[in-house]
């Protein structure tokens, strides 16, 4: 299987760019978000001996609560395809939602990452990553955020984690757009990029980088 056949929310490009930052790295890399592992294998693949954390739940993805009284199809389930398919994919309708609904996302990380030879390199961490964050000590050469896209979530792994960076280490985060409700360019343009910490922006697609001064 090659690294493109796994599936995942990041093109091509992205992971290449990933990959290309993954290699500069003298210190651990840091995912939050990773659901089958893409992403993460993309990082394991450009690392030089550096370990990759992948910090994700695994977990059935969780919808928002006002689903629950929403009425499609006159089924009123929260687990009707229909409601699924609009809070949680693209309008296109792309993505496996039997995966997405169950608990196999975890089984089928684990069997990515093995199949990809990254079984020594990626260390998964189950949990939630502001739990993560309340013990985690470590240096971070290269921090990708992609976990939970609203402003509080995406706005708290930056501040929890992005301290961590050494200077000359990157940051990455995943949709930033304005699309689907996602807020992860609000904490950007309003939060990261006038700190003042960070240069050489650079964005792929929907990856946006930039290098800690």
């Amino acid at each position: 299987m090659d690294l493109c056949e796994i599936e995942g929310g990041i093109t091509e490009k992205e992971g290449q760019h990933l990959r290309e930052l993954a290699s500069t790295c003298e210190y651990p890399i840091v995912e939050i978000g990773s659901y089958l592992g893409k992403s993460t294998c993309y990082l394991a693949s450009g690392s030089q001996n550096m370990k990759v954390y992948a910090i994700d739940l695994w977990n059935m993805r969780l919808l928002p609560e006002d689903i629950k009284e929403e009425k499609i199809n006159n089924t009123g389930s929260k687990h009707d395809v229909a409601i699924i398919a609009k809070y949680t994919f693209p309008p296109d309708g792309s993505g496996n939602i039997a995966d997405r609904i169950t608990n196999k996302t975890w089984k089928k990380f684990l069997s990515n990452i093995k199949e990809m030879g990254f079984e020594d390199t990626i260390i998964p961490i189950k949990s939630a990553s502001q739990e993560i964050a309340k013990v985690w000590t470590q240096k971070i050469g290269l921090l990708f955020i992609d976990g939970n896209h609203q402003y509080e979530s995406c706005l708290a792994d930056y501040n929890e984690f992005a301290k961590n960076i050494v200077s000359g280490g990157y940051l990455a985060l995943h949709d930033y757009t304005n699309k689907y409700g996602y807020e992860v360019k609000k904490v950007v343009d309003e939060v990261i990029k006038p700190s003042g910490l960070w240069t050489d922006w650079f964005i792929v697609d929907g990856l946006i980088s930039a290098k800690r001064k």
